[in-house]
């Protein structure tokens, strides 16, 4: 017999393992049959911290593996977590009643996120972005684990984020922006420019402080601030 070859008793042997596997997860399937109910009657109650119980289960883990909608909603409480964790003022939980109007709210948003990275497309985000109180984690995230262009879209998202006037979130993505790619000239003036918008003339200057080779751009802000 040749090397990596199976005789018969291999190959019988690694049916039955499989046939054992999937066993197991239908045997797991049925035992949480109604998750989906669970799931909606959590979020009816909002009772966000017993959902995030219920999904830590070494089960529920398991079962992650192998149904989408699990697995999706582990991706949303990850979000909240750092929502929560981060003092968000809205939640990616906020206003969902089901699972199917959650799962719809995540596919959107990365269907739109996709847009505003290949086609520059922001009509339909800002339209989303205005029905729905999305955070600056949900955001991030969506970038972080949507998108192949991270820094790119990040700014694009930033920079209509700004035009809209939502300075704080604006401000947000462009720090996180920065972090991907540190002290880029541009990034680093836009986050002083809505530091003056802010009044924060001590934080601008620290900003403008970290350019290394200046070129036109700071000058147009220069120009912009009369200073």
């Amino acid at each position: 017999m040749k090397t990596g070859e199976w005789d018969s008793g291999q190959f019988t042997e690694f049916i039955e393992q499989e046939k054992q596997k999937e066993a197991e997860k239908q045997k797991l399937r049925e035992k949480y049959a109604d998750y989906r109910e669970k799931i909606d009657a959590f979020l009816e109650r909002e009772a966000y911290g017993q959902l995030q119980d219920y999904f830590e289960t070494e089960e529920m883990q398991i079962l992650s593996k192998i149904e989408n909608d699990v697995a999706l909603f582990c991706i949303v409480l990850s979000v909240y977590s750092m929502e929560v964790q981060e003092g968000a003022e809205h939640s990616i939980l906020e206003g969902v009643c089901s699972l199917q109007q959650m799962r719809e709210r995540w596919l959107t948003a990365k269907f739109l996120m996709w847009r505003l990275e290949f086609m520059g497309e922001k009509e339909e985000l800002g339209e989303f972005l205005d029905k729905n109180r999305v955070s600056v984690p949900f955001l991030k995230y969506l970038v972080h684990t949507s998108s192949f262009d991270k820094a790119n879209t990040a700014l694009k998202l930033a920079m209509f984020l700004k035009e809209n006037n939502q300075l704080a979130a604006s401000f947000a993505m462009l720090s996180y922006v920065n972090e991907l790619c540190p002290d880029e000239e541009f990034v680093l003036c836009e986050l002083a420019d809505i530091c003056m918008k802010a009044g924060q003339y001590q934080r601008a200057q620290d900003y403008i402080g970290r350019i290394q080779n200046p070129t036109g751009f700071l000058n147009e802000f220069l120009e912009r601030w009369k200073i």
